[in-house]
């Protein structure tokens, strides 16, 4: 090798070592220093709190208005209020799915008025196999007038089967109330214990079977029963039999066909009068519904037969989406309300028994609008026209000294009706609802003057709120105008309007206890929702909670 091509290689040599050298620096990390990460923002998922049971002082009603959605997942922030309650007497229906509900629990407490309450239920299976829950409650009340007392006492079992594609499901329930009718004039009047006992007993079971995967030729299917026994001590007894066979056949995502063919059975009987009669009613409910933004519509007809009479019965609704968060209701929908003793003793419980079987049907035109507002509030605000047939009101029995109500017939009615809701909701810290619905009764046969005992201004309220981690207020509101009642000589008169405001507090203890203390009816207000039958007033109720 020259010595001139060996100066170059030394100089390639050189160049080479240099620049390795400078990238095994650059590369050095500098260990002197720990890394960390820093957390911006966190996201805690909150799980909505569960619905509740709550007794108050005034009784549940059942709203039977249809309203028929598209199935949309809900955000966290929407919040789906309570529609105002129905005046019209209807029988409690079967829940359409499972409710797993909290699977082990114990609620006991005891307050004025000599108030023993206990609500308890338990549950077992893994929801995927087979499920059975349980459930007891028991509550009773004396108050200070004779016999002014009742007790509750209601026991259920419902559970799930599941085969493969279908699911089998099935309920039975007891249910013993005991009321008293005290409304009598107790100086003019003296009776037994025996003479004012309204004891009602109700034996129920259910069954069914529904599609779990697509069914046949894609039909969704849910066909089920109901058995039902409801007795009167000494006075009156009914036996029903109701089945439901719903199908449905999706056309396209937007449009699908619904088919049910319907039965309601029930037969009547009174030992005391050697009465004895049938009430039936069976109808056959095509539609069509169409759900694609921004419309929902719903079209049907029902053909049914109440007692041998055909009826046509129009189920026509609309929903127009307008900017996402406006949405404008209208619809024209006929009803069939079957006035059974149950449906009517839910309705009133001092009720005595009937003496004939007339149902209620009734024809709604509405119009209204829907809005969700921001993420928290929401509400709705309706107009119906209805026009009754049959409509069922409560009239004191005067003979009896006012001792239990008579149902009168109305052959005809009219029934303007306006009704709002609003709801404001945040997670499940602090949740408001309220609604109020306004009755205006008119048209009423020659010989009934008022619709009595049927409310014509109702307004109803709750709210709860996680004020601390381990407390939580809750608070609730009921408000009517009286409604009419008629007198001994024909007269009609208003019944007081009523408030009743309740408060309570839930405080945990520990994960598994905590402690509950209501105050109903703060204002110690002894409204009386039905004529010369006044609620006790102001009452406390505590006791401890165990989750297990």
């Amino acid at each position: 090798m020259t010595k001139k091509n060996y100066n170059h290689m030394r100089y390639y040599l050189s160049s080479l070592l240099c620049f390795f050298c400078i990238l095994n620096a650059s590369a050095q990390v500098d260990t002197t220093k720990k890394q960390t990460i820093e957390i911006i923002s966190s996201f805690k998922p909150v799980m909505r709190s569960a619905a509740k049971i709550n007794f108050s002082a005034s009784q549940l009603n059942v709203d039977s208005a249809k309203n028929l959605r598209p199935y949309e997942m809900p955000s966290q922030s929407l919040y789906y209020f309570y529609r105002s309650a129905s005046i019209k007497p209807v029988a409690m229906e079967q829940e359409s799915g499972p409710n797993l509900g909290i699977s082990n629990f114990a609620k006991v407490g005891f307050g004025s008025y000599t108030t023993p309450y206990l609500q308890a239920g338990v549950g077992t299976g893994d929801g995927s196999k087979y499920f059975v829950n349980a459930y007891l409650n028991y509550i009773s009340s004396k108050g200070s007038t004779e016999f002014q007392q009742y007790s509750q006492i209601n026991a259920k079992a419902a559970g799930s089967y599941f085969i493969p594609k279908n699911e089998l499901y099935g309920s039975i329930g007891l249910r013993r109330d005991n009321y008293y009718l005290y409304g009598y004039d107790h100086n003019a009047f003296h009776y037994d214990r025996k003479d004012v006992l309204q004891q009602q007993k109700e034996i129920t079971i259910s069954a069914g079977i529904r599609n779990t995967e697509k069914g046949p030729l894609g039909i969704n299917y849910n066909p089920n029963f109901i058995v039902s026994s409801f007795s009167m001590k000494d006075k009156a007894s009914e036996t029903t039999l109701i089945f439901d066979l719903p199908a449905q056949k999706k056309i396209t995502d937007a449009l699908s066909v619904d088919l049910s063919i319907k039965g309601d059975m029930t037969r009547y009987s009174n030992e005391r009068t050697s009465q004895k009669f049938s009430n039936n009613v069976f109808r056959i409910d095509p539609s069509l519904s169409y759900v694609k933004n921004p419309l929902n519509l719903h079209v049907g007809v029902s053909a049914a037969e109440d007692n041998g009479k055909l009826k046509w019965l129009p189920a026509i609704s609309a929903e127009l989406k307008w900017m996402d968060e406006f949405s404008i209701l209208v619809g024209y929908l006929g009803h069939i309300t079957k006035n059974t003793y149950k449906s009517l003793s839910f309705v009133n419980p001092y009720t005595e028994p009937i003496i004939n079987r007339l149902n209620t049907t009734d024809y709604e035109y509405y119009v209204g609008v829907h809005a969700n507002i921001g993420k928290h509030f929401s509400f709705e605000a309706k107009s119906s026209f209805i026009s009754y047939t049959n409509l069922q009101l409560f009239i004191n029995d005067t003979a009896a000294g006012g001792k239990g109500f008579l149902v009168l017939n109305a052959s005809q009615a009219n029934n303007f009706r306006i009704h709002g809701s609003a709801s404001y909701i945040n997670q499940d810290k602090f949740t408001i609802t309220g609604a109020i619905t306004l009755n205006a009764y008119k048209s009423l046969p020659d010989s009934i003057k008022k619709a009595y005992h049927l409310l014509p201004v109702e307004i109803n309220g709750s709210m709860r709120w996680q004020a601390l981690k381990k407390v939580t207020i809750k608070g609730d509101l009921y408000m009517f105008s009286g409604s009419s009642y008629l007198t001994r000589d024909g007269k009609s008169f208003k019944v007081g309007s009523g408030i009743d405001i309740s408060a309570g507090v839930e405080y945990a203890i520990k994960k598994n206890f905590s402690a509950w203390l209501d105050i109903n009816n703060i204002f110690n207000d002894k409204y009386a929702r039905w004529h010369d039958y006044p609620v006790y007033g102001i009452n406390l109720l505590g006791g401890v909670m165990i989750h297990f």
